[in-house]
């Protein structure tokens, strides 16, 4: 039996399952506030999926990407960037969103629909957010 985080200072023995063995990846809270209140936020680092690769014409497309940004709402989600890497030949989005919850939500709803083929997807923090917990977590 393995080890799940709960998000308290003590472990749940005999839990496994996906990230059991990292204790920050889904109940950690992260540094990022928004407006005062705790978030979550995301980076994405994607390609078009089975969707926009069907479209045909910009008026679909642009269609997929109305479903995508629609997601991201009903989700409480805020795109802060969205931009292309040209070094990985794909899209790279940073998002927040009220809670990993929520994230995570989003991310299965539009895995469902197929309307992006993810690299990979993950909690991003700037440096100015996390230098102050690294510099405290050094001593």
């Amino acid at each position: 039996m393995g080890t799940a985080w709960t998000g308290s200072a003590k472990p749940v023995q005999g839990s496994v399952g996906f990230g059991a063995e990292f204790p920050f990846l889904w109940k950690h809270r992260p540094f990022t506030t928004n407006g005062g209140n705790m978030s979550y936020t995301v980076i994405t680092v994607s390609r078009p999926g089975a969707a926009f690769r069907a479209a045909s014409n910009a008026d679909e497309a642009n269609a997929i990407f109305a479903q995508v940004m629609g997601i991201v709402a009903a989700n409480g989600g805020e795109n802060v960037m969205i931009g292309f890497d040209y070094a990985q030949n794909a899209n790279v989005a940073i998002t927040t969103f009220p809670d990993p919850e929520s994230a995570a939500k989003a991310s299965i709803q539009m895995d469902a629909k197929q309307l992006l083929d993810v690299v990979s997807r993950g909690m991003f923090s700037t440096m100015e957010e996390l230098w102050p917990v690294f510099t405290d977590a050094m001593g």
